[in-house]
């Protein structure tokens, strides 16, 4: 084997040993986690819901969109502030109710539920100042111009 010669490990380099047939078959079954969801590996055109729970959450994304735009457009038809709640607090509640509808067992605050308490507040703090609370006055705003 070569010499590594870069900080830190034992001083030898594994990468380039050779692979048996079996490692190599082993390493070509391994599929992503993300690709399962995303379907990356079946190019973009593919990219659609596959469950009732995506259709339902797809479903109401396009309407809360679509009652934005109407908003937007043609004046709002419902409160401003009520389309902006629905905008930044919607997606995430809507999700949460699908998610114990549909039986899914994921944590509610997966993929961050290994962070620390102190950690996971300061990034929902940040969340809340610097992306929630712009966006629902924008919407507000935008939409309470006459």
């Amino acid at each position: 084997s070569e010499e590594y010669k870069g900080e830190g490990g034992t001083g030898v380099d594994n990468n380039n040993k050779k692979k048996t047939k079996k490692e190599d078959e082993e390493e070509e079954d391994v599929v992503p986690v993300s690709s399962k969801y995303l379907q990356i590996d079946k190019g973009l055109l593919n990219f659609y819901p596959t469950s009732p729970d995506h259709i339902l959450f797809w479903a109401y994304t396009i309407a809360s969109l679509h009652a934005l735009y109407e908003g937007a457009i043609y004046g709002p038809h419902i409160d401003p502030r009520l389309l902006g709640l629905n905008l930044v607090v919607g997606p995430a509640l809507v999700g949460f109710v699908l998610m114990r509808l549909f039986g899914d067992r994921t944590r509610f605050l997966w993929p961050f539920h290994k962070e620390s308490l102190l950690t996971l507040v300061f990034h929902v703090l940040g969340a809340l100042l610097f992306v929630i609370v712009p966006t629902y006055h924008m919407v507000v705003t935008t939409l309470m111009i006459e």
